[in-house]
C-alpha cells in the first residue's frame, strides 16, 4: 500500500477556510426582505422610537413637576 502525505495548511489559512465556510453557510437560511416589507419596517421603527421618546419625556417632566412639589 502506498501511504498518500496530505500536506497540512498552515492555521492562519484553515482558519481564514472556515470563517468563510461559516459565512456561506449563514448567508444560505438569510431570507431578505422585499423593499415593500423593508419600508414598512423601517417604518414601525421609527414610529416606536418616536413613541417611546414622548413616552420618557412625558415621565421625566412628571417626576421633575412631583419632586418640585416635594421639595417646595
Amino acid at each position: 500500500m502506498a501511504e498518500q502525505k496530505t500536506k497540512k495548511k498552515n492555521i492562519f489559512s484553515r482558519i481564514g477556510n472556515f470563517f468563510k465556510e461559516v459565512r456561506i453557510e449563514a448567508f444560505k437560511r438569510v431570507i431578505w426582505p422585499t423593499p415593500n416589507q423593508l419600508l414598512n419596517k423601517t417604518i414601525v421603527v421609527i414610529v416606536m422610537v418616536i413613541l417611546l421618546g414622548a413616552f420618557i419625556a412625558l415621565l421625566d417632566v412628571l417626576f421633575n413637576f412631583g419632586l418640585d412639589l416635594l421639595l417646595k
